[in-house]
């Protein structure tokens, strides 16, 4: 398996490219990319409008298999996560030349106040989502 889908979703300044509310992060604390503990700040903009800042936490970074992180409200006293996003890689098995990505979110344990509404009634930790696509290695993350 090759490193390039690794580096293009790990890659901070790329962010924008593929996600319709997170515009742009930038590691913190001296970090220049992803170790479990690095934390990076993330600024959000919604459909409606609403524009929120983050910070991240990876929980997970072994290249070129996962990349996972909590989110934390922007400021102190977000003392559980938001939530959790990870990426899993791995070869397809049936084309060596092609790679499958996996990408799943959580919502809570913390409450950002995205789950009120008509998902009020979902349990904690369960309201997320997973989804699988193939990209061959030398797509280079493009339009991921």
């Amino acid at each position: 398996m090759k490193f390039r889908l690794w580096e293009a979703i790990t890659d901070l300044s790329r962010i924008g490219d593929w996600s319709p509310e997170c515009t742009d992060a930038a590691w913190l604390d001296g970090h220049s990319g992803p170790a479990v503990g690095a934390r990076y700040e993330a600024r959000n903009r919604f459909l409606h409008g609403l524009v929120t800042q983050v910070v991240c936490e990876v929980v997970a970074a072994k290249r070129p298999f996962t990349f996972g992180w909590d989110v934390y409200g922007g400021s102190v006293g977000f003392p559980e996560p938001l939530a959790t996003w990870r990426y899993g890689l791995r070869p397809a098995a049936e084309r060596p030349n092609r790679t499958v990505v996996r990408q799943s979110f959580t919502h809570g344990p913390g409450d950002s106040g995205l789950r009120y509404g008509p998902i009020q009634s979902i349990p904690r930790r369960s309201c997320g989502g997973v989804c699988s696509a193939q990209y061959d290695d030398a797509d280079r993350g493009h339009g991921a």
